[in-house]
């Protein structure tokens, strides 16, 4: 339920708000507490509920894992990427100590903004 509510909260916020101003009013700090949930189950959990959100983009779905693991109290990075061509395309993921643990499957040919 948490994930859940964590996607719609995203959403919600990047519905109403523009973006620089979502990501200041959802950007949750690292609260330095732990929990049992591992990145992987709340990666999954995250997943799972952007489902049941209309238009759980993968902005959206970085954004709330990224709230779920400040709350854990571990430290993780919203990535934007874009990628020109044909057609531009851009695309968000997220970082954990450098490694990605969602949006992985989409990133390659995306080059990463700096925020």
């Amino acid at each position: 339920m948490r994930a859940w509510g964590a996607v719609a909260l995203a959403r919600l916020l990047l519905t109403i708000l523009p973006w620089s101003s979502a990501w200041r009013v959802g950007r949750w700090r690292v609260h330095g507490r732990t929990r049992d949930a591992t990145t992987e189950r709340l990666r999954w959990a995250v997943v799972a509920a952007s489902r049941y959100v209309p238009r759980a983009t993968c902005l959206v779905q970085a954004l709330a894992l990224h709230g779920l693991l400040a709350r854990r109290g571990r430290e993780s990075h919203v990535r934007l990427g874009v990628r020109t061509g044909e057609r531009f395309a851009a695309h968000a993921w997220l970082e954990v100590d450098g490694t990605v643990v969602l949006g992985d499957a989409l990133r390659e040919g995306y080059a990463a903004l700096e925020l």
